[in-house]
């Protein structure tokens, strides 16, 4: 029973640390098991020809006990900003709905959908206009 309570927090460890080292760099991280860890190179667009946004980047403390999610709506539209910890399971919803076009700031207070702190770790925040998706890593820690 010890050794495999090991191995969870072993592995769990790991995807913590393959995501903070891949932070601000083109890769993502997949596993459904920790055995199945599979880390993807991905193509950065710096362009992003997005018809629809332009998510701006993330470049704040850590330590922060707030973020600040900046992004450029090209067209009004519905739209979805949602947080993803390591393991992919959602954290907080912090907008759906209909915006209009223009420069948007959406501030997370750190706190889960239940309005619980998080812990301190990588997340994924993921901001979905129309059909298009797109992901940045963010790392929080208290």
């Amino acid at each position: 029973m010890i050794q495999r309570d090991r191995v969870k927090v072993l592995a769990k460890m790991t995807r913590l640390l393959v995501c903070v080292l891949l932070t601000a760099s083109s890769f993502s991280v997949a596993a459904d098991k920790p055995e199945n860890l599979s880390i993807m190179q991905q193509p950065v667009d710096f362009n992003n020809n997005s018809p629809y946004f332009i998510l701006g980047s993330n470049d704040q403390q850590p330590f922060a006990p707030t973020r600040e999610f900046t992004f450029t709506l090209l067209q009004a539209g519905n739209l979805e900003l949602v947080i993803y910890d390591v393991e992919g399971q959602q954290v907080r919803t912090l907008l759906t709905g209909y915006l209009e076009s223009g420069d948007h700031v959406i501030v997370w207070d750190g706190n889960n959908n239940s309005g619980e702190p998080v812990s301190s770790g990588v997340y994924r925040y993921s901001l979905r206009v129309h059909e298009l998706e797109e992901s940045q890593f963010i790392t929080f820690l208290r």
